[in-house]
């Protein structure tokens, strides 16, 4: 069968060329996407614990959400200086809170007090349990005037002295109040305060990311806060940032599926299935290679 074209050459080639813009995306609609964030690792099952029992004022300090401004964040590539991976800083949306309360309920069941000398006003830490509730482990602040509840700061399967801390570190560039927690096997829950001069705490990062240490990972005079978990390794850095803390995943920003910190501050990035590890410091600026 032969098919007889009729139309003429030039509306042939007015029609050819429509068709043709159409289909390359010429229309002005782009395809100009975020990519989503990456997402957490670790378990927030003790986040959301419902408030202490007998205290129905006061919640059982469900971490808030930050109203800090956008992230100040560089990219996942290299960045202006050669040779330099610039992490994706993220601002930390959610924190710890602490609230001002009469004090524990009589019928609590006290774990373990921790008394700090590391600020002005002493205070004390009580880690205690509720009756009826085998979900969460609860802490108290008290000061020698006043007492605030730090609601859930771990899970009732770890309620034992010594699943349960409460230090003054430094981080920050500041002496702050660090509370962990146990939220499952090898997982930690961290949740770092401020504390004023009267003792009133203020929260200024939660992280279940992983077990925590304070270091100065970029060499810079101020310990930032690092965590790590899991096999395969992950691990993340925090630091303080105009008024915020802020948070970079590093095997994202180095593109591995392993990353371990070594004792002297060094990273160091693998992929599964692969013997080769490549070692990166960090710095200010971002990630150099050790031995490029």
């Amino acid at each position: 069968m032969r098919v007889i074209l009729t139309t003429k050459p030039a509306v042939l080639f007015a029609a050819s060329l429509l068709l043709l813009t159409a289909g390359c995306g010429f229309s002005g609609s782009g395809t100009n996407t975020e990519e989503a964030p990456v997402a957490s690792s670790a378990a927030t099952v003790a986040l959301t614990a419902p408030a202490a029992p007998g205290t129905p004022s006061v919640p059982a300090a469900a971490p808030s959400v930050s109203s800090a401004p956008p992230s100040s964040a560089g990219s996942i590539t290299a960045s202006g200086q050669a040779g330099v991976i610039m992490p994706d800083w993220q601002v930390v949306k959610r924190l710890p809170q602490a609230e001002a309360w009469s004090g524990i309920p009589a019928d609590a069941v006290t774990v373990s007090v921790e008394r700090l000398e590391d600020f002005t006003a002493g205070i004390a830490i009580t880690f205690y349990t509720l009756p009826g509730d085998e979900d969460y482990v609860y802490a108290d602040l008290g000061t020698a005037t006043a007492h605030y509840s730090l609601g859930s700061v771990g899970t009732y399967n770890y309620r034992k002295p010594e699943d349960l801390s409460a230090a003054g570190v430094s981080a920050f560039n500041s002496r702050i109040l660090k509370i962990t927690g146990g939220l499952g096997a090898n997982l930690a829950l961290s949740s770092y305060y401020k504390i004023d001069e009267a003792g009133v705490p203020a929260g200024i990062l939660l992280v279940d990311t992983g077990h925590t240490r304070e270091a100065d990972i970029d060499r810079d005079g101020t310990a930032e806060v690092i965590s790590a978990h899991g096999t395969p390794m992950t691990a993340y850095v925090y630091r303080w940032h105009d008024g915020y803390a802020e948070e970079a995943y590093i095997n994202d920003a180095l593109q591995a599926d392993s990353v371990v910190l070594r004792e002297d501050l060094i990273f160091e990035a693998s992929d599964l299935g692969e013997s080769e590890v490549t070692e990166y410091r960090f710095t200010p600026e971002g990630l150099t290679r050790q031995h490029p």
